[in-house]
């Protein structure tokens, strides 16, 4: 990630109601795409119920076109790039600077199946 990625996405990794650092969420980064957009796999120790609240008005406050499509919450960004959230129980995924809305929707939802999966395999319990 470059220097101005990272500044252009610290909003949205640093607000104190992920638990990020806290001991209450486990978070892991990856590119994903030939134009990479940032993937955010996120694990909750704690059930979150107001995050869907926190993750909309930060989204409000950053992004421009958001809303929730289907199940999952999304915005533009001034440069035309897509910001993505959804969640399957303590699992979610965060989207940032997706240059295509339908890839990064179907990358999405694709993430939250697998990441579902993997919880009932293991018994409903992350390692």
């Amino acid at each position: 990630m470059t220097a101005e990625e990272a500044l252009a996405y610290e909003p949205f990794l640093s607000s104190p109601f992920w638990g990020i650092g806290q001991g209450e969420t486990e978070a892991y980064s990856v590119k994903y795409g030939p134009a990479p957009a940032e993937y955010v796999l996120l694990y909750f120790d704690i059930e979150k119920p107001d995050l869907d609240d926190e993750v909309l008005k930060l989204f409000r406050n950053y992004l421009a076109q958001v809303d929730w499509a289907e199940d999952f919450l999304q915005g533009v960004d001034m440069q035309g790039k897509y910001y993505l959230f959804g969640r399957s129980g303590k699992s979610g995924v965060l989207i940032l600077g997706a240059p295509d809305a339908a890839a990064a929707r179907k990358a999405l939802r694709e993430s939250l199946e697998r990441a579902r999966r993997s919880l009932e395999k293991e018994g409903g319990e992350k390692k």
